[in-house]
């Protein structure tokens, strides 16, 4: 399972990667939103990890890694409550 988390991490690494020299972006957005991935995928496994005795889980999934890339923190936070409301 936890290569599972491992292997995202490194793809998302990759991507960025990518797109920095894809699109030659100036290296203060890259860390901002490497901070913001960083932040919202540790939240997400430590979420998973305390929220197993309690059946809270959210799913590892491309959806669910996506929108934390792109929203961070909040992304989480609105995956949460999407989950919490639907369930």
């Amino acid at each position: 399972m936890m290569s599972q988390y491992i292997l995202y991490g490194a793809l998302a690494l990759l991507f960025f990667a990518a797109a920095i020299r894809l699109f030659n972006m100036p290296f203060k957005p890259v860390i901002k939103i490497l901070v913001n991935v960083t932040a919202g995928f540790v939240l997400l496994i430590a979420f998973n990890i305390a929220g197993q005795p309690f059946h809270m889980t959210v799913g590892v999934n491309a959806v669910n890694v996506g929108v934390i890339a792109v929203l961070g923190v909040p992304g989480f936070a609105m995956l949460l409550l999407v989950q919490l409301i639907f369930r």
